[in-house]
């Protein structure tokens, strides 16, 4: 066996022992998130949380907690909708190419964001009040760290980009081309409905959800 063999043989056994580690490692984690989703608490945003919570030693590790948005400071405004108010904001500025491929002898996409912007308030999760009660709430605590929090697109534009002669010769010795521009705006508004899953645990002021 030559030495190229030898190393083609090594580099197919290295890529799949990484790929067994990768695999195990992911149905770990899996297994271990399913078990702890079995034994969350589900509790209602009502009078009797903090007590719950406080009968629980003060903390419950897993909690399954629904209620509404709502920021606890000044909320953020879209930067293209005022009317829209929100806790969250990634906004996102994108550049569209195409660029020749020579080996495939084609003019292939490219997208390179070359701006992205995010921010946040703190805020909470509000549950349903009647007449005369007293609204309970609970903190999130780090939203950034969620895995399946998705914002909802407020606004998404595409322009077309009209190159200048300089431009157009530049990219013809360059094999790239700038054919637009996107802007794309997504926020986590107020008054939605969401359900967190995570510690809860009783501070001296507030509930908060990490």
């Amino acid at each position: 066996m030559d030495l190229e063999k030898i190393l083609e043989a090594g580099a197919a056994i290295g890529i799949n022992v990484f790929l067994c580690v990768f695999s195990h490692k992911l149905y770990v984690d899996k297994t271990k998130c399913l078990n702890n989703l079995k034994e969350a608490q589900h509790l209602e945003l009502n009078r009797e949380t903090a007590q719950k919570v406080e009968d629980s030693g003060g903390t419950i590790p897993y909690a399954v907690i629904s209620g509404k948005v709502k920021a606890l400071t000044a909320p953020l405004r879209s930067e293209h909708l005022s009317s829209l108010r929100g806790v969250m904001q990634e906004s996102i500025i994108s550049e569209y190419k195409v660029r020749w491929v020579s080996s495939l002898n084609i003019w292939g996409p490219v997208n390179n964001n070359i701006n992205r912007k995010i921010a946040n308030v703190p805020f909470s999760l509000v549950g349903k009040s009647g007449l005369f009660q007293k609204t309970v709430s609970v903190e999130i605590g780090d939203p950034f760290s969620a895995q399946e929090l998705v914002l909802s697109e407020v606004f998404n534009d595409y322009s077309k980009y009209d190159e200048s002669l300089g431009e157009a010769l530049k990219g013809f010795f360059s094999s790239e081309h700038i054919v637009g521009i996107s802007q794309v705006e997504n926020m986590l508004l107020e008054n939605t409905s969401l359900t967190a899953i995570d510690l809860c645990q009783l501070l001296p002021v507030t509930l908060k959800l990490f």
